[in-house]
């Protein structure tokens, strides 16, 4: 689509700013564009640029902003006529959706040039490698020489193959965009029915893709598997895909009642009511019978080492951050909706509630004669709205809980947000407040942390559940916590757009944590060291300075890029891992374990054993307890080696580490804890010094 350059000069200086500059010096003067109300909401995209104010008062020189789109105002563009004209000119200059130019034309009547000798017959003619076809939006724009022209529906262009629409060619202060016919026809194709019912997804390299879960022989960690397009598909690390989630299309009864939807028309809902207990029976019920429709994900995250406690509050002094804007995040959205929303939408409306993993959004349309009617977005909307909460991230106010869309044709969308809102969590979780907290608080306060002040009532509330004084100690330990042995490989980009550039979906580093991260990145133990370096997908141009090695803290695995993009750009860590990082205080575990390490070492190698060489060197261990005990000639039976014996000595490994004891009566005596079957062996060869003459006698009768 063809649109219009900014030919607009420097702003002129009024009396009135200098009398501001005069008031108020050391400050700037900003230029704001004629279609906004300076006193209100100003996206920076319409912001024209700013005059900097010396400290005597003095105006200086204008400065642009590199970002500022013109409004049709701003560009004295002719006020337009119809709807068509009014997406014309806001695609034109960047103030709307260009998928709006096409729904606007199939409904539309156009004009284009008629020949006498074809009357009837469109007038394309060829421009260079293109056929090009002039259409006008009313007779009032058409050329002054045209002796001939033709009425036209929009809707007929679209049989145009490969022919260019050039609407308002040459019409003075009127905005022309160009798009192919081809954009008619898809956008006259009838949306494809939304995925309903119960499914599992994945977003994977900005793609929305059906998932199964499983495990893989030599890996502990969640997989998903899903078909890329190869047709085979490939079970893929949880932590290496931007979102792994349950997407659910519920129907809420008048009665408080909840309903899964399988199917959907124009009248009718295929539904079965939940919560009973009995299997699912599906039956056809009439729209009236429900207020409202409603789709609920639930995002599957990397379990944290402790669950059992209240998240603490993130102090980060002198690190507040205003909500970022995210224009392209909500184009998206707009796009997805514009393209999917049943033919005759006036005005579309989206809510959107989230809290942690998390989310219900519902839908609904206005026709040009008021009327409402509800229905299912695609899922992909969804995952727009998890990023765009993401980016409008700001410390320490929190992540918004409840946002609020709305787009009218023609127009740009409005969005507000509330972070301090109760989003419709309670509908969906009936159990004890205290499952709440667990699931829901506790990865809200670590993906998205918030100060108590920021913290409201109901919030509050939910959090006194638990108790308030911080993780227990258990998260500081000196090695990683016992009972979970997933480890995680961290996912360094979002995704590769068509050019190979870094796609990200990511809140803002909070900047007071950015060296605390960098310590805790850098300072991590090596698994895998390289002394080559790779590519900067950042700057590709950039010489090869990118460090290649990889690190661990034994329950996630990262390559040393993930500390380089930080450092150099500002790139956060992918939130899961960051909020691991967070709940640990930004304290690196003292020891690793050799299982630890192992298990590290697969995940960063691939390696097609989960704990390469572990055997062997557990093997290497046992030898040398065997020569000992043989060299200080023990009874065979008084020790044991991988297996618990009465009345022996036991080495044997459990969870991550290797235990040394004397079994008696069930009782483990002398116990000692080790991390590598080697120090444990050194202790127990100690021990067999030790009590040499006890072990050389045969165990006692049991």
């Amino acid at each position: 689509m063809t649109k219009p350059g900014n030919a607009l000069g420097t702003p002129e200086i009024t009396d009135n700013m200098r009398a501001t500059a005069k008031r108020s010096p050391g400050v700037h003067l900003y230029s704001i564009d004629p279609m906004f109300d300076p006193d209100g909401a100003v996206p920076p995209f319409a912001i024209r640029g700013a005059f900097p104010v010396d400290d005597r008062g003095e105006i200086g020189e204008f400065i642009p902003n590199a970002k500022y789109r013109p409004s049709p105002r701003a560009l004295e563009l002719s006020l337009p006529e119809n709807a068509l004209e009014r997406a014309i000119e806001l695609a034109a200059t960047g103030y709307g959706p260009d998928a709006d130019v096409a729904l606007a034309l199939l409904e539309a009547e156009v004009f284009t040039f008629d020949r006498e000798e074809h009357p009837g017959h469109f007038a394309i003619a060829r421009e260079g490698d293109d056929q090009v076809l002039h259409v006008f939006t009313s007779e009032a724009r058409l050329p002054g020489n045209w002796s001939r022209w033709q009425r036209a529906r929009g809707s007929d262009l679209g049989a145009l193959e490969g022919v260019l629409l050039r609407l308002n060619p040459g019409v003075p202060a009127v905005a022309s965009v160009t798009i192919p016919a081809a954009d008619l026809l898809a956008a006259a194709t009838p949306a494809a029915e939304p995925e309903l019912g119960v499914g599992d997804f994945v977003v994977w390299n900005n793609r929305l893709l059906p998932t199964t879960h499983g495990t893989v022989d030599h890996r502990i960690a969640t997989h998903v598997v899903f078909d890329d397009g190869s047709g085979t598909p490939e079970p893929l690390g949880q932590s290496l895909v931007e979102s792994d989630f349950t997407h659910f299309a519920l129907a809420h009864g008048t009665d408080g009642s909840m309903y899964e939807v399988r199917s959907v028309s124009d009248d009718d809902l295929e539904v079965a009511l939940l919560k009973t207990g009995k299997p699912k029976e599906f039956v056809t019920k009439s729209r009236g019978e429900f207020e409202r429709l409603a789709q609920m994900r639930f995002n599957l995250l990397p379990s944290l080492d402790v669950t059992d406690a209240a998240p603490p509050y993130l102090v980060i002094p002198g690190s507040d951050q205003k909500p970022a804007q995210a224009d392209a995040v909500v184009d998206e959205i707009t796009a997805l909706l514009t393209r999917h929303c049943p033919r005759g939408w006036q005005t579309i409306v989206v809510e959107c509630h989230a809290l942690g993993p998390w989310q219900e959004l519902t839908a609904s349309f206005r026709d040009a004669d008021g009327h409402e009617r509800r229905w299912f977005a695609p899922v992909m909307v969804g995952q727009w709205f998890h990023r765009l909460r993401a980016a409008n991230y700001a410390y320490p106010f929190g992540a918004w809980t409840t946002a609020h869309y709305e787009v009218t044709r023609g127009e740009r969308p409005k969005l507000k947000f509330s972070t301090r809102a109760e989003p419709r969590w309670a509908v969906y979780f009936d159990r004890g407040p205290m499952d709440l907290a667990d699931q829901l608080l506790r990865t809200e306060f670590l993906h998205f942390p918030r100060m108590p002040q920021a913290t409201p009532e109901w919030m509050a509330a939910a959090l006194s559940t638990l108790t308030l004084a911080g993780p227990p100690k258990s998260v500081f330990a000196e090695s990683p916590a016992r009972g979970n042995r997933e480890t995680h490989l961290v996912r360094v980009f979002d995704g590769m757009d068509e050019d190979e550039k870094p796609v990200l979906f990511r809140s803002p580093v909070v900047p007071g944590e950015k060296k605390a991260l960098l310590d805790y990145l850098t300072n991590a133990t090596v698994v895998l060291a390289s002394r080559g370096l790779v590519r900067d997908w950042m700057d590709p141009e950039r010489a090869r300075e990118v460090p290649m090695a990889f690190h661990t803290d034994g329950r996630w695995v990262w390559p040393s890029t993930v500390a380089y993009y930080l450092e150099k750009y500002d790139v956060a860590p992918d939130q899961s891992f960051l909020a691991h990082i967070r709940e640990r205080g930004y304290q690196l575990p003292q020891r690793l374990s050799s299982p630890v390490r192992a298990r590290a070492l697969a995940v960063a190698t691939d390696a097609p054993e989960l704990e390469p060489a572990l055997a062997g060197e557990f093997e290497t261990a046992a030898q040398a307890v065997h020569g000992i005990a043989e060299f200080l000639a023990l009874d065979k039976r008084s020790y044991s080696l991988g297996t618990a014996v009465e009345n022996a000595l036991c080495l044997v490994r459990e969870e991550d580490t290797y235990v040394v004891f004397w079994l008696h009566d069930s009782d483990r005596r002398f116990y000692a804890e080790f991390d590598s079957p080697g120090d444990a062996a050194t202790y127990l060869i100690g021990f067999m010094y030790s009590y040499t003459d006890a072990l050389r006698q045969p165990p006692a009768a049991q």
